[in-house]
This record gives C-alpha cells, structure tokens and sequence, in this order.
C-alpha cells in the first residue's frame, strides 16, 4: 500500500491515549468503576446522548445473599487481534511496515 500513511501502536497505548482525550472533554465524565450497559441516543435521533451504567457491584449483592440483576449481553460483533510477523529474508530489509487487512464480512 505505497503512499498509505501507517502508524503501529500497542493496544493499550490505543486505549490509554483515547480513553485520557476522551476524559479531558468537558462533555464527558468518566466514571471509575462502572461498566456500560447501554448508550442513550440523542433526543433528534442522531448522536449519542448518553449511557446506562450498570456499577460492578453485582458481587457485592451475591455476599449479601441478595440476588444479582439480570444481565444481558448483546455481541456488537467487534474483535480485534494481534500477531508478530517475520519478515521474509528476500530483500523485505527496506519494509517500514506491513498492514493485512481480513475479507469484510
């Protein structure tokens, strides 16, 4: 892919580096400790307004004998992968990377 700018991350870096520009918008609050449920759509139907959180404390609930809510998974159908590749030796010297994209579903 000549003349295709690339540029190789670690996944945490990813995630680290996104979720601190995410959390220096004064739109939004990140809150330790609570996993996301659902997102709110905006009132005009485009956008995201919101989330519902569903806080980890389902297991506080179970050592007090109270029994935990019903949870619902729904697969977004998303995945990510990763994988160390060795160059061929037949002059591969000169790659600055390499980039393999899957068949689109």
């Amino acid at each position: 892919m000549r003349g295709t700018p690339y540029l190789s991350v670690l996944r945490e870096l990813l995630d680290t580096t996104l979720r601190r520009r995410i959390a220096d918008r004064s739109a939004v609050t990140v809150l330790p400790r609570h996993e996301v449920s659902g997102l709110v759509a905006a009132s005009a139907g485009r956008g995201v307004e919101g989330v519902r959180l569903r806080e980890r404390g389902a297991d506080w609930l179970d050592e007090l004998g109270s029994p935990a809510p019903v949870t619902e998974r729904i697969d977004a159908r998303l995945g990510y992968s990763s994988r160390y590749f060795r160059r061929p030796a037949d002059g591969a010297a000169t790659w600055k990377a390499m980039c393999r994209r899957g068949p689109r579903p």
